[in-house]
């Protein structure tokens, strides 16, 4: 009916009437919509709800895809990691805290409860309980809960790659952007009805029947679900997001999150979480999104709630989250919760509360306990452009300790303040602080700052510091003191003060540190300390003024040091002062010394009683007193000129004059005293003055020193030096002057220097000049002179050496020479009877010019060492070099002689060095050099020479290159010659070489040649090597040709030796193939033969000859290939399947022979008897080690079996060793050079030590004789010392310089007599084993007293793999000890024929294989009389 009403309605419509209307509605609405759409607070809320429902949008998205890809095992993983880092790890830091102060109690390690009696009836034995056994309980326990792990299963392995993705994936909508443009509305045309009839003509309509209820669908409900159960754990997880509006004008959607897990096995797995979220928008004018978030588990609970509202240009969000532990040892809270407003300014506040209850406990023995609360709060307030902050800090530990502190800050855009407050109260530390700062902007600055402190050693500390600075006057200042007192062991005052201020016109640093302490180090000694450190720095434009005091003093021991540097307009000052004072005081004290045995030497000190250093000593006659003191005081100050400056340009560069420097130094002592001033003037000429005197008791202290320096630039430069040196032992002057003309340039200089040196035991003088000039040309002489004279009675030494120098050079611009000689001489005594003698004379000259250069050079040593008329030792050298040098060409010459003779002990030699050489050389036509050595050596234990002889001639046309060398020893004797000549176009190479020894496998000879020749393109070389030896004799020829792309080449090698066999090698290559051989008179020959005409057709083979027919060969292996068709090769192989067979034959039949040749050339040389003495010296003890090993004592710990199966059999078979090394000393005999008798190496030896004690008995008796005026000497001197001794009268110190000569005598003697008695080297080597054996046995004695569980324990593996390890080497020893040469060979045969065995079952397999094959493949390989024929056609394309 509702729609038959609207068509009679537009039928009945007055279509103008209609139109007109409409059109005037527009009118009037048009203006008052415009000004609503351009309205900006509309657009912000449109865009931010846009914004905010894209986000929430995408996050909603992102959260399910990222769902989607999360795997089931990684959300387990997460939870588990979660529990274990917030549970488990909290519960094992408090055991680890409790193992840390066990382990660091200081308590008795045991607890000895004594026997008592209970009520009279019963009697409770004396028992001890050990703490550190408790304690390590403890521990262990402790160890067993920190390292315990709750093994869960595989979760990968469970739910393998299950993932979230049943998730729904939520497609991406977002918002488009919502712009009003200029709204404007188009009017109505009227239209002439009768246009109009037609076309708004309502044609006849029939509908059928529409329901009178209408529903537009909207947003409904996104719901998911996931369910998970399994035998041991069930998971429920759903997911809903909803649109929940319950008033049109009031649009809301609703979200929610909620997963359960539940374990009947595991508890720990069990929780719950819900989620929700909630978005509205309230009559359309605010934003609100809340959410909140709540878990629980049996240890862990969190509560999360948030909210932000949004309401025009205000916003206000707030937060609040609650988490919960709860544990049997660990309880925790922590609440946070925040807020953030905006409107108009900005109000944000944060607070936190955390506690918790640590309580650790074993039965009723609390273990640990700890409780802990704090609370934060900071506010946070933003109002117009002033900012400010709050932040207060509270807490409390245990109950008894507490912390508080406030912080305040302010900021303005004209000023910022800061304060901070603490108040600290605990038992280990009171504290109290206070800061305030204060900052203008681009204006000042500045601060204050108190601290209180108490500790334990800590009395009360103070410290109080303040700041200022000012931008606009460019001033800083900063001041600080602090000021600590202390009590306990160390009770006294420590204060420190530092001021510094600085501005661009001044700046003053100044530095204060002062200590006063008393340290109570022992219940009856107190020590006093006190400490000073003061820096001062002022610095202005008038002055500066630097200054440092450190003093230190320790009871009666001071040390005060002041250094000051100050500059002002007239001076510049350095002033330095040391005090130092101290006690010796402990020197009157007597001492006692007990007595003293010293072991091996038998040396006995009597015990010596109440001795005075200070008295008996003679300390009072050099100390005087025991207060001892030094001053020492120095200064250094520069006068400033007031005259006018040297340069001055225009004012701006100014170089003023030099003044005065004047230094002072004095140092006082008890001992010495020291005035040394140092000065320097600039009025007329430079003048710099040096005085120093020291004055003592002691003569030899007394010196005076005088030096004066001149400068002087009138009429040219001198300047002159003076120093002079006065004291009874040292003494000398120093003259030098330098001029320099100031018309010519000519320079003059001369050096004077005199010093002599007069000690008790030296006299020496020395004279030095050195004069200079450049008037007629320049030329310069230096003499150096030194003489002395020595005189050591103790020694009886007399002796006196004089040495001149001299060097003299001269220079022209036409040539340069320099004369330089050197001459010394010393002679003297030693011990009366032993005279020394030295000589040196040495002379240089080297003159150069243009042209040339000529050097000469000369050198004489001669140096005797004599016992009266035997020659100890006696060298001279005598060296001559010239050489003469051109452009063109080089002339050198070198002579040496030199002549040695020594008689130690029972060695005697005398030798001659002789050698020359010369060298002429043109570097453009010749080359010659000869060069001769001779050396010979002859001593009594052998003749030693080497000569060797060296020419070469080169020139352009030959060249000759010839040396010739014959070492000869004892014991080897070896020659070389060889000689290389060169005539184009062939050169020449001969060499030989020989030997000749006491043990004949070393002796050879050997000759070898080498010729090549380049003539007519080619090349030629041919070499011949002949080696001869006692065994073996080797003959090498050796060939090349190359010419014309045609290269031959060819070696023979020839091995003759009636020891073994005679060998022939050959090897041949041409152009197309290659030929090789090695054959045997004993074996027959074994050859290779290769050829190549074209890359088609190549053939080689392998082939041998018996020595039954040596003209026929019989092939081995022949590969061939021969050219079928265009394309196609074929490859022919033949195997003689026989040969090895027949190889393996032969060596079977000459295996005997070949064993029997090597053994006797091993027992020819010897070498049978040393392998079979090794061999069962090892046998040996590989048998005793396998029976002391498992055959031990059962009750023997195995500590001690170690100790057997290790050290004591390493002391066995280090005794194996020595043994077999004492035997070959005793049984090794050979020919001593110069005698025919045969000896041994301990007897050579025994002979030398004899010569030796000898000449050490001399020796010893010439000084001991004339040490006696040493001992006098001392005996002088300490005959009044006494000391008393325990038992018997007192000992004067003569008495004991009498027991000590009489000991070194004795020592003396027992030197002799070691030396003489001395075990020879076999003796000593028993002496070493049977040492070793007893130190070895006492170890074992003290190991076998140990007795250790837990060393047993560690033992007894290594023990049983070292027995294992034995018994198979036992075994293999076994096998090899009774293992003959018939068994030898024996094995060889068997071992030849299992590879015989093995060579005719792979012949066979070859037949069986063969049978079998397909007949295209015998088509290819074939077996044909005992051969194996391979055919292989292949393409082949040349």
């Amino acid at each position: 009916m509702f729609i038959e009403w609207i068509v009679d309605s537009l039928k009945s419509l007055n279509d103008n009437t209609f139109v007109e209307f409409v059109n005037n509605m527009i009118r009037v609405f048009e203006p008052f919509m415009d000004e609503i759409f351009r309205n900006d607070k509309i657009l912000e809320v449109l865009g931010a709800i846009r914004d905010f429902v894209n986000v929430v949008l995408l996050s909603v998205r992102d959260l399910s895809e990222h769902l989607r890809e999360i795997k089931v095992a990684e959300v387990f993983k997460t939870l588990l990691d979660i529990f274990d880092e917030v549970v488990l790890n909290t519960l094992k830091r408090v055991p680890q805290l409790v193992k840390d102060k066990i382990t660091s109690l200081d308590i008795p390690t045991q607890l000895h409860i004594p026997e008592f009696t209970i009520f009279g009836l019963h009697t409770v034995e004396a028992t001890t309980i050990s703490i550190d056994d408790i304690k390590q309980r403890i521990i262990k326990l402790i160890d067993l809960i920190v390292n315990f792990k709750i093994s869960m299963f595989d979760m990968d392995a469970f739910f393998g790659d299950l993932s979230m993705n049943y998730f729904p994936s939520i497609p991406e909508v977002t918002l488009p952007e919502i712009t009003f443009s200029q709204n404007s509305f188009l009017q109505i045309p009227e239209v002439p009805t009768e246009k109009l009839v037609k076309f708004l003509q309502v044609p006849e309509i029939s509908l059928p029947t529409i329901p009178t209820e209408i529903v537009v669908p909207s947003f409904g409900k996104l719901f998911g679900e996931l369910k998970l159960q399994t035998p041991i754990y069930t998971m429920e997880t759903s997911a809903e997001f909803k649109k929940a509006t319950e008033n049109a004008m009031t649009p809301q959607f609703k979200g929610f999150f909620t997963s359960i897990g539940n374990s009947p096995n595991f508890e720990i797995l069990n929780y719950k979480l819900d989620s929700t979220a909630r978005i509205a928008i309230p009559k359309m004018r605010r934003v609100v999104f809340a959410e909140t978030v709540k878990f629980r588990h049996d240890f862990l609970g969190v509560d999360h709630q948030a909210s932000v509202t949004l309401y025009g240009l205000s916003a206000q969000a707030q937060a609040k989250t609650e988490i919960k532990v709860t544990t049997g040892p660990y309880t925790s809270t922590f609440v946070n919760t925040a807020f953030i407003a905006r409107e108009g300014g900005m109000t944000a506040s944060l607070d936190t509360t955390y506690t918790h209850l640590v309580d650790l406990r074993s039965g009723s023995y609390v273990i640990v306990r700890n409780e802990v609360a704090l609370k934060q709060k900071s506010l946070v307030r933003q109002d117009g452009y002033t900012l400010t902050l709050t932040a207060d800090n509270t807490g409390t530990f245990n109950g008894d300790d507490s912390h508080n502190s406030k912080l305040e800050l302010s900021f303005t855009p004209s000023i910022v303040t800061i304060s901070f407050s603490g108040d600290t109260d605990c038992s280990m530390l009171k504290m109290k602080q206070h800061i305030s700062a204060e900052v203008s902007t681009f204006s000042y600055f500045k601060f204050n700052v108190r601290n209180e402190a108490e500790a334990p050693i800590i009395k009360n500390s103070l410290l109080v510091a303040s700041g200022y600075a000012n931008l606009h006057d460019m001033k800083v200042e900063l001041k600080a003191n602090k000021d600590t007192e202390l009590y306990g062991a160390v009770t006294g005052r420590l204060s420190s003060a530092i001021s510094v201020i600085a501005h661009p016109g001044e700046f003053f640093f100044d530095f204060q540190n002062k200590g006063n302490v008393k340290v109570n180090s022992f219940e009856f000694s107190t020590a006093k300390i006190e400490l000073q450190n003061d820096y001062l720095a002022h610095i202005s434009p008038d002055s500066q003024k630097m200054n440092t005091v450190i003093l230190t003093r320790f009871n009666q021991y001071k040390i005060l040091y002041n250094f000051t540097l100050e500059n002002n307009v007239n001076e510049v000052g350095i002033f330095a002062a040391m005090e130092s004072e101290a006690s010796l005081d402990f020197l009157k004290y007597p001492i006692s010394i007990p007595e003293i045995d010293l072991p091996f030497v038998d040396f006995h000190t009597p015990a010596i009683n109440d001795l005075n250093l200070y008295d008996q000593a003679g300390l009072e006659n050099i100390l005087t007193t025991t207060d001892q003191s030094l001053d020492v005081n120095t200064k250094i100050i520069y006068q400033k000129s007031k005259a006018a400056p040297l340069v001055d340009m225009m004012g701006l560069i100014q170089i003023p004059c030099v003044g005065n420097l004047v230094t002072e130094l004095s140092v006082k002592s008890a001992i010495i005293n020291l005035i040394a001033n140092g000065r320097m003037y600039t009025e007329d000429d430079l003048v710099f003055r040096l005085e120093a005197t020291t004055t003592s008791m002691f003569e030899d202290l007394q010196v005076k020193l005088a030096g004066t320096t001149s400068l002087t630039t009138k009429r040219g430069f001198k300047m002159a030096n003076s120093l002079s040196l006065e004291n009874t032992r040292i003494a000398g002057t120093h003259d030098s002057t330098i001029t320099l003309s100031a018309d010519t340039y000519d320079t003059e200089v001369s050096v004077a220097t005199v010093a002599n040196i007069t000690l008790p035991i030296l006299d020496m003088q020395a004279n030095q000049k050195l004069a200079a000039d450049t008037k007629t040309k320049a030329n310069a002489i230096s003499t150096l002179r030194i003489s002395g004279n020595l005189n050591i009675p103790v020694i009886k030494t007399v002796g006196r050496a004089e040495a001149d120098h001299s060097l003299k050079l001269e220079g022209t611009s036409d040539y340069i020479s320099m004369e330089s000689f050197t001459r010394a001489n010393m002679d003297g005594t030693v011990y009366e009877d032993y005279l020394l003698y030295g000589l040196l004379d040495n002379e240089a000259n080297v003159f150069l010019n243009k042209d040339a250069l000529r050097s000469t050079s000369k050198v004489i040593i001669d140096t005797k060492f004599n016992h009266g008329t035997t020659k100890v030792i006696d060298m001279d050298v005598n060296e001559n070099l010239s050489i003469e040098a051109s452009m063109s060409h080089l002339y050198a010459v070198l002579k040496y002689t030199g002549n040695n003779e020594a008689n130690l002990f029972n060695f005697n030699t005398k030798g001659k060095h002789i050698a020359q050489a010369k060298m002429d050389f043109a570097p453009a036509s010749s080359l010659t050099v000869d060069i001769d050595i001779d050396v010979s050596q002859p001593t009594n234990m052998g003749d030693f020479a080497f000569s060797e002889k060296t020419v070469v001639e080169v020139t352009a046309a030959k060249q000759h290159i010839f040396t010739n060398s014959t070492l000869v020893s004892p014991l080897y004797t070896t020659s070389m010659a060889a000689a290389v000549e060169s005539r184009a176009p062939v050169i020449t190479a001969v060499a030989k070489s020989s030997a000749t020894s006491a043990f004949v496998i070393l002796e050879y000879n050997m000759d070898a040649s080498s010729t090549v020749n380049f003539e007519n393109e080619a090349f030629n070389m041919i070499n011949q090597i002949t080696l001869t030896h006692a065994d073996l004799t080797v003959n090498v020829n050796h060939a090349i040709m190359e010419a014309m792309s045609v290269q031959q080449h060819a070696l023979n090698v020839d091995f003759t030796s009636h020891t073994f066999t005679d060998v022939n090698l050959q090897y041949a290559t041409h152009s197309d193939g290659i030929s090789a051989s090695v054959s045997s008179p004993a074996t027959g020959l074994l050859g290779l033969q290769f050829s190549r005409a074209v890359p088609s057709q190549m053939s080689a083979k392998v082939y041998g000859r018996y020595l039954s027919a040596p003209e026929v060969d019989v092939d081995i292996l022949v590969i061939r290939s021969t050219p079928k068709d265009n394309d196609k090769m074929n490859l022919q192989i033949v195997y003689n399947m026989e040969t090895p067979t027949a190889i393996l034959s032969l060596i079977k039949m000459r295996l005997p022979s070949i064993i029997s040749t090597f053994k006797e050339f091993t027992d020819k040389y010897q070498f049978t008897g040393y392998m079979e003495m090794l061999k069962d010296s090892v046998i040996n003890h590989i048998n005793e080690v396998y029976n002391a090993t498992t055959n031990y004592d059962v009750q023997m710990s195995q500590l001690s079996i170690f100790f057997r199966n290790f050290i004591v059999q390493y002391q066995k078979t280090v005794q194996v060793f020595l043994n077999a090394v004492i035997k070959v000393l005793r049984e090794t005999r050979f020919k001593v050079p110069g005698s025919d008798e045969m000896t041994t190496l301990p007897e050579v030896l025994k002979k030398l030590t004899s010569s030796i004690a000898a000449m050490l008995e001399v020796t010893i008796q010439i000084i001991y004789e004339n040490m006696e005026a040493a001992y006098n000497f001392f005996v002088e001197r300490l005959s009044n010392v006494k000391m008393q001794m325990p038992v018997g009268d007192a000992v004067t110190g003569g008495q004991i310089i009498d027991e000590v000569k009489k000991l070194s005598k004795k020592i003396f003697e027992e030197i002799v007599n070691f030396v003489k008695n001395m075990e020879s080297l076999d003796t000593m080597l028993v002496k070493i084993g049977e040492t070793l054996e007893a130190i070895v046995e006492k170890s074992q004695e003290f190991v076998d007293s140990l007795k250790s569980d837990y060393l047993d324990a560690m033992f007894v593996n290594i023990n049983q793999l070292y027995r294992n390890f034995v018994t198979d080497l036992k075994n293999i020893v076994d096998q090899i000890s009774a293992f003959t040469m018939e068994e030898f060979n024996m094995v060889c045969e068997y071992i030849i024929n299992v590879f015989m065995d093995v060579v005719h079952q792979f012949n066979n397999v070859v037949h069986g294989v063969l049978q079998q094959a397909s007949e295209e493949v015998q088509a290819h390989v074939t077996v044909r009389d005992g051969k194996l024929e391979i055919d292989l056609p292949f393409h082949f394309q040349q």
